[in-house]
């Protein structure tokens, strides 16, 4: 997604809907092991904040709150799907980015379900 934010090439808007499912099903697959992950780690008697503690090899190595949202969410069985920024190209080569069909699928994605 970011690829596409960033090239001055594209300039059709389906381009921009394309890449973004294409991410949002990278995005879900991965939330799934994430998913998966989290609940291997529960039957072994872990919770979430051992998750991170082990991640972070004891605070040694911080873990973004991003990364934990992820994990939160994983564990929920809720998606959260990625909205991109507009970026210093997309503004300079007034690109026609469909921020409303953006949003609204991102909206539509949100708090869904992971299986």
């Amino acid at each position: 997604m970011n690829k596409v934010m960033n090239s001055p090439n594209v300039t059709d808007p389906e381009e921009y809907i394309k890449e973004f499912k294409d991410t949002q099903r990278v995005r879900l697959k991965g939330f799934r092991n994430v998913k998966d992950v989290v609940e291997l780690y529960r039957k072994l008697g872990f919770n979430l904040e051992d998750i991170v503690q082990g991640i972070s090899l004891d605070e040694s190595f911080p873990v973004n709150e991003g990364k934990i949202e992820i994990l939160e969410g994983a564990e929920a069985n809720m998606f959260t799907p990625y909205l991109p920024d507009e970026t210093m190209a997309t503004y300079l080569n007034k690109a026609v980015v469909p921020w409303d069909r953006l949003i609204k699928g991102y909206s539509m994605l949100e708090g869904k379900r992971l299986d």
